[in-house]
Order: C-alpha cells, then structure tokens, then sequence
C-alpha cells in the first residue's frame, strides 16, 4: 500500500483508540448490547464471528429514522452509495466500485431477497419503498463462496419479517412529509394454527413529490406514486422442519423531470440553471411505469446433525419507460414531421429525440445445501445452484437516411434484444476450530455460466421513397436493417476464499485476515448502433486481502470493529457515458474494461452510554482508480482512422464518483415519562469530495447533513408519534454529473443532467401496534 493511504489508516485507526479509551473510563452500569445474529455466511452466527465487514441494519432503526426507501439505506452505512437510475433498475456502489445497470454486465454488488437470488432487472423492485422487514444485511467484498453470484464488491441481502406463530400481532403507520407525500404501512400476523401454521400480511402505499424538481417549460412537478404488498405463510409442523413461502408485489408509477445546470447552446430562449435551482428543461417528461413480482421458497430440515435447506425463487418484471433523451431543447419546430410520426405530437421534431424503453425479465433460481451443526472440530456446508434468467429489450427509435441534395427520409426503427442466461455453481464452505482461540476457514466455489444475447435493428413501419410514395413501400414493416450484436459464450471459473481467526484469551477481542477472489463474465454492449471493437467486453477477475479487528469493551456496551482491504482488478468492467462513434452516432454509453486498485479501511461501532442513550455510527475511506495503461473509449479527441471512437489512457482516475470519505453517527435518547417515554434521535451523515470528470471543476464538494426526530410513545410500545426532519439545515449538493446532453443531429445542447441532494423535508408520523 501506499505511504499516503499507511498514513490515513493510522490517523483513522488512532482516532478510534481515542474513542474506545475514552469510553473504556465509563464505569459498569449493568446494562449491554445485544447481540447481533446474522447470515452472512449461510448460517446464523453472531457478527463478531464473521471474518469479513459486514453491516446489519435492525427493522426498528429502519423504522426510527424514516428509512423507507431502499436507497436510504446509504444513511447509515457509510461507503455505501445507492441510485435509483430510472425507476427499472438501481445502482448500487460499494468500496469505490461503482456500477451502471445499463451496462448490460452483472453487478458489482448483488441484491438478495429472503436468500433469493434477483435477476438483473428484479433489483429495481427493491429500490422502491421498504417495508415490514426483519433486517438488512451489508456484506462488503468478493461473494466468491457462498452467495448465489460472484459479486467481487459485496452483497445487500433483505431479510422480510415473518410471522409470529402464536398470537395475532400487527402495526399501521403513517407518515405525512412536506413534499405532498404520504406513506401508509401496515402489518400484521395472523396465526391459523397457533404455533404451527402462521400468515403475515403487509403492504405499503406511497405518493410524493420528488424533490420539487419542476420542469420550466409547463411548470410540472416530479413525482412518483407505489403501492406494495407480501404474503407470508410459514409452517413449522415441528422443531426440526419448517417452509415459508412468501409472494411480494411492486407497482411504480414515476413521472420525472431531469435536474439541469448550464445554459442553452442552441440559441433558444432558455434559462441559465444551476443545480440549487432544481429545474429542468423537458418537451416530455420522463415516465415509468413498473410492475415486479418476487417468490421465495424456503424448506428447512434438521436431521442427524446437519441441517438441510432447499431455496427456490421467482421474480417476473415489466416495465415501461418513454423519455425525452434531448433535455435541455425546447425546440418545437420541424412540424412537417409530425405526418410522418403522428407518435410524436405536433411538437415532436428531430430535436426532441423521445425515445421509449420495454423490459421484460424472468428469473428463477434453486439452491440446495447440507450444513453440518455444532461439530467440535469441524463445521462445513456444500451446496448446489441453479439459475435461470430470460427476458427482453424493445427499443424504439426514429431514424434519419440522407436521400440526396439536402433532403431526409424519417422512419420508425426498433431495437429487439431477446436473451437468456443459465448459471450453474457447486461450493463447500469449511469452518476449522483449530483450538479455543484459533479458527481458519476455506471455501472454493465453481460457476459455469451460458448466456445468449441477439439484437438486431428492424423497421417497424412500411417505407416509402420520396418524393411520393409508389404503390408499394421500398421497405416492408419487420425488415432488419442490421445486426448488432449475436453473442454466444461460456464462462467457466473457480473461486474462493481463505481465511485465519484468532480470539485474545483475556479480551473480547478477535482479529482475522481473508484473501478472496471473484469474477464477473464478459458480455457485450447493447446499444443502437454498431459498436464494432467495442462491441464485446471480456470477463473481469479479482482477489482481495482483508485484516481486520472485532472487539466488545465495558461488559459489552461498546462494540468497535474495524478493517483495511486491498483489492486487484483485471479488467474492472466499467462504463463510458454518450459516446460519439465514427459512423456520426452518439452511442449513448458503452461497457468496458481497465485494469483497477482499490484499497481502503472501515470502523464501525455502536455504544450504550447509558440504558437510555446509544451512540452508533462508522466511517469508510476507500482509494479506488483506474492502473495506468488502463483505456476506455471517450469523447474529447480526434477517433483514429478506422476505429469506431477513441480511447483514453484513465490511469489514475476514480472508477465512479462515490466519495473517498464517508462517515455516520446516529444517537437515540429516551427520556421515561411514567407510562410514557420522550425521546430524541439524531442522524449526521457526512459526504466527501468525490472526483467528477463532468463537472466544471473536476471534481464535487462535500457536504454534510443532519436529520432529527422528536417523538413520545407508549412505555408499553402500543402507539408513538413523532416529529422529524431530514436534511434539517437544508443544506444543497450535488452527488453527480452527467455528460453533455446532445440532439439526435449530436448538437450539444449545453445542459448536463446532474443528481442532488433531497432538500430538507419536514414530517409527522404516527404508529399504531397491537
């Protein structure tokens, strides 16, 4: 590692032993922390005994802090970074490693849901409104063992709440926000055999309107609207075995304006934006409309020492989305088109560009697995997966052929991409409890993926040659134009982990150190054009080394743990954004590879200070950039003779735009109050600068915020009432930059789309539990 990042982790790691000193001088009061159980590893064990970082979120902190969407979850784990992208599908980045779902590519960091592997547009399911979940699991680094996928960044794994078996149970909350937003949760269990046969029934409705962001040609106003809803049944016939089977629905309805900054370039009579000023510049918003259905099933039998499970999920997806891919034009002219696209309206021109989106997804996934229980010397855990995901993209796009002397033929065109995908994986996970204080453990995981990708380029319209049409159409409805992409491949790979665990026999203390390897398959880039070189991206490969340090103090009430990591990519599959090609397309994005180094160092902790006050909160510093040599495809230099676009040499340059610090701290205060309690809660969130190639300066400020909850319950839990704020100071940022919005014609519009911060956001929420 280098003397600058040696330098950062001391500081860092001093600062915490400051921190745990300080603390350490508290005298016993008789109280401590509970300990936390998670899966990480396929099997319940106690945070403290997993040799890698991981983050488990409770559902009552969830629920404490007005975390309702997937992507709040970045509030309180720091490194953490979660984009709803366009209402289909999320983005999330972790440890630096950024990822775009439009890539085409599997994830950096993959979803799981109720130990369910989603398919590759399913996540955008979850990156809707949480609710009525039982925990939240953040696995940080290579999931080369045990997890369905070979993730090389980490995992997010939504664990639902299950139904109490014995008693009917439940809650209602609601929420009114600021933004002329309401959300309404329920849930609630209703046994029908008590203790052996349970339902559990939840739903969520949300509407709201999204940050004010507010469209300066008609004055509309984002918003978004989604209604949710699960069933649960679980059956536990006896102590050794039981199923759940559990059914969720999300419908989205999004309508959405993109934040603009910049000034007009085309000569029209458009405003000069900023990103405070939360505008956009938009002939059509951009609507989607989502409907995702997820299905687990689970079995689990315990018999002669070992526990057997069985996992079995579904998920169906479909969505639409229509969009303008011009912002920043208001032009309305060219109304001679409109008899050729009466689709487009009267205001529909080349300029305006509205392009439409389709996808249709299925996936569905099976893994066995036989863990051994409670061995003295030994533990281990095979298993078998088997997924399968199928699906499409429909793409309509209008298209202009130059016929001589000035003139242009307009017609309809579609981009059809049917695909299918087949996975195959075998593993063994070993536990070696070499001695009371020393542990090792070795997984190898092999994975056989088969993926079938087609697009081709067709004529969705008869077209005729000008300058009137003869009596029969030069080309017919259904002809294709061209093939872009018939990719047919194989990838095959073994990975694993390896790992080393020792307890201090006089303190609450173990250390560790794994090394891990992952992979992600190559694949090929979809897009409206030939792509040429560009085309295929090949497969990407990882190893990482994590040392880490878990501990309690003060008879548990302080928990501190901490870790530095390194991780080595060959050819890190990333993504190159608008990219003009040679034919005098803009590409749009493209997928593909460069070497990468990433390294950093996470602390975490939670402190009970007293029986009425715990602090909690952690802090990520992560370096991760292109190896010099690295070259991606980019706009800005002449493309070589007979190349498809140009390339640049990135060595040095941030994978994406996550920042290099990021830290929270959370605090919950009770007041009693005889049969009530008061209490206060706050959440600081702090954001680094982050480097941005797009943004004027190179590179975006950091910023903190402050949310704060005032609220008075029940001492016995039966109703509470709170008062919050989020973003209390209201404080502006922006969190990234897109490049230059650009017309059909590739002429620059001279806005650029970028993503802020909610502004601040006032609420009254109200729960109800019986």
């Amino acid at each position: 590692m280098n003397r600058p990042f040696v330098r950062k982790a001391i500081v860092v790691a001093i600062a915490a032993g400051v921190q745990a000193s300080a603390a350490m001088a508290q005298n016993d009061a008789g109280f401590a922390l509970e300990e936390i159980v998670v899966t990480a590893q396929k099997r319940e064990q106690s945070l403290q005994d997993v040799p890698s970082t991981v983050n488990a979120i409770q559902a009552d902190a969830l629920t404490d802090l007005k975390l309702f969407n997937f992507s709040d979850l970045e509030q309180v784990t720091p490194g953490l970074d979660m984009r709803n992208i366009d209402g289909r599908a999320g983005s999330i980045a972790l440890r630096g490693v950024d990822f775009n779902p439009n890539t085409g590519a599997a994830a950096a960091v993959d979803v799981y849901w109720n130990d369910v592997t989603l398919g590759s547009n399913a996540s955008g399911g979850v990156f809707q409104e949480m609710f009525d979940l039982g925990r939240v699991e953040v696995l940080r680094g290579p999931q080369g063992t045990l997890q369905g996928r070979t993730s090389p960044a980490g995992a997010v794994a939504i664990h639902t709440a299950r139904p109490d078996m014995e008693e009917i149970e439940g809650y209602v909350r609601t929420t009114f926000t600021s933004n002329d937003g309401n959300n309404t949760q329920f849930g609630a269990s209703l046994p029908i055999i008590p203790g052996s046969l349970s339902l559990r029934v939840a739903g969520v409705y949300n509407d709201r309107e999204l940050n004010d962001e507010e469209n300066v040609l008609d004055g509309d106003v984002s918003d978004t609207h989604t209604d949710a809803g699960r069933l649960t049944l679980v059956w536990e016939p006896s102590d050794e075995l039981s199923a759940e089977l559990v059914y969720q629905y999300v419908e989205n309805d999004l309508s959405k304006y993109d934040v603009l900054v910049g000034s007009s370039a085309l000569g029209q009579d458009l405003p000069n934006l900023r990103s405070s000023d939360l505008m956009g510049i938009n002939p059509q918003a951009d609507t989607y409309r989502g409907r995702f259905e997820n299905t687990s099933l689970k079995f689990e039998w315990e018999v002669a020492g070992h526990q057997l499970t069985f996992v079995s999920g579904y998920s169906e997806v479909g969505s639409r989305r229509n969009f303008d891919n011009a912002s920043g034009n208001s032009e309305t002219g060219f109304t001679a088109l409109h008899p050729l696209y009466p689709q487009l309206g009267v205001s529909g021109s080349q300029l305006n560009d509205p392009q439409s989106m389709l996808d249709q997804n299925y996936a569905s996934s099976q893994e066995l697995r036989l863990a051994s229980m409670e061995g003295d010397t030994w533990d281990y855990t095979l298993g078998i997966y088997y997924g399968n995901e199928s699906g499409y993209f429909y793409r309509p796009l209008m298209r202009e052929q130059r016929v001589g002397q000035g003139a242009s033929l307009f017609f309809d065109t579609e981009v059809q991409t049917p695909f299918n995908m087949q996975s195959y994986g075998a593993f063994v996970h070993n536990i070696f409890y070499l001695s009371e204080q020393l542990t090792t453990q070795v997984g190898i995981r092999w994975q056989r993926q088969e993926r079938n990708t087609y697009s081709a380029l067709y004529l969705s319209e008869d077209v005729f040659a000008p300058p009137a049409p003869p009596a029969q159409p030069v080309f017919q409805a259904g002809t294709q134009l061209a093939e872009l992409v018939d990719d047919n491949r194989t990838n095959e790979k073994w990975t694993g982990s390896v790992s080393v665990q020792y307890a201090f026999a006089d303190l609450d203390m173990t250390a560790y150190a794994t090394a891990a390897s992952s992979f992600r398959p190559g694949g090929s880039t979809i897009a409206s054009a030939d792509l040429g070189e560009f085309t295929h991206y090949e497969e990407e490969d990882s190893w990482s080394l994590e040392a880490g340090v878990k501990s309690s103090w003060l008879d548990n009430r302080l928990r501190l743990n901490g870790a530095v990591f390194h991780q080595d990519y060959s050819d890190y599959i990333g993504r190159a954004s608008r990219i003009l090609i040679s034919s005098g397309a803009n590409a749009g994005g493209i997928t593909t590879n460069g070497d990468a180094l990433i390294q950093g160092v996470e602390l975490d902790f939670e402190y009970l200070l007293s029986a009425d006050w715990r602090l909690a909160g952690g802090v990520s510093y992560v370096e991760a950039e292109y190896q010099d040599g690295a070259e991606v495809p980019c706009n800005g230099v002449p493309i070589p003779q007979g190349a498809t676009a140009a390339s640049c040499d990135v060595g040095g340059l941030e994978l994406g735009v996550q920042p290099r610090v990021s830290a929270n701290i959370s605090s919950d205060y009770v007041i009693p109050m005889d049969s009530f309690e008061a209490y206060v809660k706050g959440l600081y969130k702090f954001v680094g600068r982050r480097t941005d190639v797009d943004a004027s300066s190179g590179d975006l400020g950091a910023y903190a915020t402050l949310d704060l909850h005032l609220g008075l319950r029940e001492a016995g839990g039966v109703w509470d009432v709170s008062l919050f704020a989020r973003n209390l100071f209201d404080k502006s940022a922006m969190e990234n930059v897109q490049p230059e919005f650009r017309t059909l014609s590739r002429q620059g519009t001279g806005y650029r789309k970028v993503q802020v911060l909610e502004q601040r956001t006032i609420g009254l929420s109200a729960t109800y539990n019986f």
